[in-house]
């Protein structure tokens, strides 16, 4: 473990060699964005929008075509950084991965992985919403651990590739003493004891399982107004639409870009029939997609507790109310 208090030089340093991404201002709120001075970082709450956009971004192309040509968009070979990723953010990517590293390998998704170097930067206090520790998220991911502490930060090496970036720091690293490494250990126990008991996945797994009709799912259909921003902002959401854009016949470009379950459009058919016509059989689709199906695909519940969806749904759907209806009680006497 080392201590760390010249960052300016540290991110100067390293900006010679790579792009540093890190949260940052951007108008009135807070989102990943390139850095060039370490002033510039964000050290407190969570971007609004999620570190997926640097792996998967809302909109990229895909191949661009001229009379009968077809040619890929040439993808930036830069080394990034990403410093000071919140935990739940970091535990995301290892879930994107399982999406788009997996039985259909994704080229420019991959491609950005491999240029990626993660330093995660631990949090002192949840913010209202945060749930990430009852979902039993950790810190598998990271390359490089952060931890603040009050004259400076905590370092941690959490892989090969984290130590490999030390290189590029071009500066000395201090040894950090016992009372540092105690400091680590009580911002952990502070983080720790800050959230409930983790909820029991296997527990939501079988509630879910006969819940199909459960009347949870009218009751948030009436509250929701399917705007999407609960998926858009997920870190974990990894939909997305593919439209051709064309200046002629012959030349044009065909790109992605994030669609919701939320939509009414997303699952219309040409015929015109739409397997889910309402908002109930689209509520229910985002909570049995994350809680239940991508379990059953995945092995992994596909939700880090970030909170965003929480805190900025504008009619206050909170996704921790169907988590909560998961007692035995309910396994019991399935809706």
């Amino acid at each position: 473990m080392f201590l760390l208090k010249n960052l300016d030089e540290i991110v100067n340093n390293l900006r010679q060699k790579r792009t540093v991404i890190a949260p940052r201002k951007w108008g009135d709120v807070v989102v990943y964005g390139e850095i060039e001075k370490a002033e510039e970082w964000v050290r407190v709450g969570l971007p609004i929008r999620p570190l997926k956009e640097w792996f998967f971004p809302a909109t990229e192309h895909l191949f661009y075509f001229r009379d009968g040509q077809i040619r890929e968009p040439d993808l930036e070979d830069k080394p990034f950084v990403i410093w000071g990723a919140r935990m739940c953010d970091v535990a995301s990517l290892q879930m994107q991965d399982k999406v788009f590293n997996g039985v259909y390998i994704d080229p420019y998704y991959i491609h950005r992985r491999k240029l990626a170097t993660i330093v995660l930067l631990r949090c002192k206090e949840p913010l209202w919403g945060c749930f990430c520790k009852e979902m039993g998220i950790g810190e598998e991911g990271a390359d490089l651990i952060l931890t603040p502490l009050e004259d400076g930060f905590a370092l941690e090496v959490a892989s090969p590739k984290g130590e490999e970036l030390l290189k590029d720091f071009g500066v000395q690293l201090e040894e950090a003493g016992d009372r540092v490494i105690e400091e680590v250990r009580e911002v952990l126990k502070h983080f720790e004891e800050s959230f409930s008991a983790p909820y029991d996945k296997e527990i939501v797994h079988q509630f879910l399982k006969g819940a199909w009709e459960h009347p949870i799912w009218s009751e948030l259909a009436r509250r929701c107004l399917s705007c999407g921003i609960c998926t858009f902002l997920c870190p974990t959401c990894h939909c997305f639409d593919i439209e051709d854009e064309n200046i002629t016949l012959q030349v044009g470009a065909r790109y992605r870009c994030w669609d919701t379950c939320q939509f009414a459009i997303f699952t219309l058919q040409t015929s015109g029939h739409n397997p889910r016509p309402t908002k109930r059989e689209r509520v229910r689709q985002r909570f049995m997609h994350k809680l239940f199906y991508c379990p059953e695909r995945y092995s992994e519940t596909f939700c880090t507790g970030c909170g965003r969806c929480v805190r900025l749904c504008p009619v206050n759907i909170d996704i921790r109310e169907v988590l909560k209806l998961a007692s035995f009680q309910e396994v019991s006497q399935p809706g």
